[in-house]
């Protein structure tokens, strides 16, 4: 039960130090376009005093046919703590796009 507690409490803190901008559309497009396109998650520092700091964009795996965007909070949150702003887009998945149009919505 402690273990558990402990646990908690480290989440909780972990997340208090990023910011997490949520379904972001990143492609241009009409408004019915973008309402239906991908979006990405952005994790920012919180308190950071630095002008320019690094970005990480992170494409989540899945063999094309699985995976989202959200499953990866923690790693965004944890660059963040760290003063990386992370980037996790989500992109159309097998059966209902081919290999080009993944990486033509991830490039």
């Amino acid at each position: 039960k402690m273990r558990f507690s402990f646990f908690i409490v480290v989440l909780l803190l972990a997340s208090c130090s990023s910011k997490k901008i949520k379904d972001v559309s990143y492609l241009r497009g009409s408004n019915s376009e973008i309402a239906n396109s991908p979006k990405m998650n952005v994790f920012v520092p919180r308190n950071s005093k630095a002008k320019q700091r690094p970005v990480l964009i992170f494409v989540h795996g899945g063999n094309w046919n699985s995976g989202r965007k959200g499953t990866y909070d923690l790693l965004g949150r944890n660059f963040a703590k760290k003063d990386v702003v992370t980037i996790i887009p989500d992109y159309i998945l097998s059966p209902n796009a081919d290999y080009d149009g993944m990486t033509k919505q991830i490039a």
